[in-house]
């Protein structure tokens, strides 16, 4: 499969932080375009490839083991606060209000926040029962997150880092 940059881009104005770490906001996934044989139809927009989401909890499985993320509200705050998170992950299926509180961190802090999976899965890859939130304090695992995230999920797993 191939991805297609589109012509849309941030509007004006908008500081968003994974566009500082050289992410395109315009990159999304074309259903329509794969490899194979010719005789599958258009694909229907059912959300990630498993494979393709199994790549990036690996990777996020490997910054822990690492010790180059950490997991945990406390310790994600304290990431946060003291400037050494460079992308936070957040589950989907994370509360309201903490999923709330994550997103107003990151905008304040200006770091780059991304919505992937649920937190069993998540938790998984973590080597825990769940896990709601990691936070990657490595720029390099902050990268090749971001642009796996990028490949995977479009732009809806990035939130706005703005909280106006």
């Amino acid at each position: 499969m191939t991805a297609k940059h589109s012509d849309r881009t941030n509007p004006p104005g908008n500081n968003n932080a994974c566009n500082r770490l050289g992410v395109h906001a315009g990159l999304s996934h074309s259903g329509s375009e794969h490899t194979g044989s010719g005789q599958r139809g258009p694909d229907v927009d059912s959300g990630p490839d498993i494979r393709s989401e199994d790549k990036f909890l690996k990777t996020v499985g490997l910054a822990l083991r690492a010790r180059q993320a950490v997991i945990g509200q406390d310790e994600v705050f304290k990431s946060i606060q003291g400037r050494k998170a460079r992308l936070v992950i957040v589950a989907t299926d994370a509360g309201a209000n903490g999923a709330k509180k994550y997103r107003d961190k990151c905008a304040f802090y200006q770091v780059p926040f991304v919505v992937v999976s649920d937190r069993e899965r998540l938790g998984n890859a973590c080597g825990r029962p769940y896990t709601v939130v990691v936070s990657v304090v490595d720029e390099g695992f902050a990268k090749m997150l971001t642009s796996l995230a990028w490949e995977i999920y479009g732009g809806e797993a990035f939130g706005e880092t703005s909280s106006l």
